[in-house]
C-alpha cells in the first residue's frame, strides 16, 4: 500500500509547530497594524485644530468683506439721489406717461380706460380719468405727499423736468 497523500502542500513544507509560530505572527502583526490605525497621532490633532481655526478666520474675513466692503477695495456705490432730483424724474416720469396718454387718445379718438392699455406704463403711477377728454396722474413724492398731473391744467414744472431729461439725453 502507498502511504496516504497530504491534504495540503503545506504539510509537506512545514511541521505543524513551524505553522502554529507563522499563524502566531502574522496574528501579532495584524493586531499590531489594527491598533496603529485606532489610534490617532498627536500630530492629527493638532493639525485640525489649526484648519478648523484657520478655516474659520477666512470665513469671518469673506463675511466682512461681502457685507461691509471697505473703501480700499474699490467698489462703486450707486450716489444717492437728492430729494429735488427724485421730484424732479417723478415730474418728468409723469410727464412722459401723460404725453404716451396724449398719444393714444390723438390715435383712437378717446381716453383709454386705464394705463394697462398704453404700450408703455410707468410704474407707480394712477390714472384717474374725470371726462372723455381729461384726466390725471397721481404718484408720490420721496416724502409720501402726493404729486398730481391734471391734463386740463398742467403745471409747467413737469414740461420743464422732461426738457432737463431731454437734454441730457442727446448726444
Amino acid at each position: 500500500m502507498n502511504p496516504p497523500e497530504h491534504d495540503t502542500p503545506s504539510d509537506e513544507v512545514s511541521g505543524e509547530e513551524e505553522r502554529e509560530r507563522l499563524l502566531s505572527e502574522a496574528l501579532a502583526d495584524a493586531a499590531a497594524h489594527e491598533a496603529a490605525f485606532r489610534r490617532p497621532t498627536s500630530d492629527t490633532r493638532g493639525m485640525d485644530g489649526r484648519k478648523a481655526t484657520l478655516a474659520l478666520v477666512i470665513v469671518l474675513i469673506a463675511g466682512y468683506l461681502a457685507l461691509s466692503p471697505p473703501s480700499w477695495l474699490g467698489f462703486a456705490t450707486e450716489p444717492a439721489l437728492a430729494r429735488a432730483e427724485r421730484v424732479r424724474g417723478i415730474h418728468a416720469a409723469m410727464y412722459l406717461q401723460a404725453q404716451e396718454i396724449d398719444a393714444y387718445h390723438a390715435v383712437r379718438g378717446e381716453l383709454p380706460h386705464s394705463l394697462d392699455e398704453l404700450p408703455a406704463r410707468v410704474p407707480g403711477i394712477r390714472f384717474v380719468r374725470s371726462d372723455s377728454r381729461v384726466y390725471q396722474l397721481v404718484g408720490r413724492s420721496p416724502d409720501g405727499s402726493s404729486v398730481v398731473y391734471d391734463s386740463a391744467h398742467p403745471d409747467s414744472s413737469f414740461a420743464a423736468a422732461a426738457a432737463v431729461w431731454n437734454e441730457g439725453s442727446r448726444p
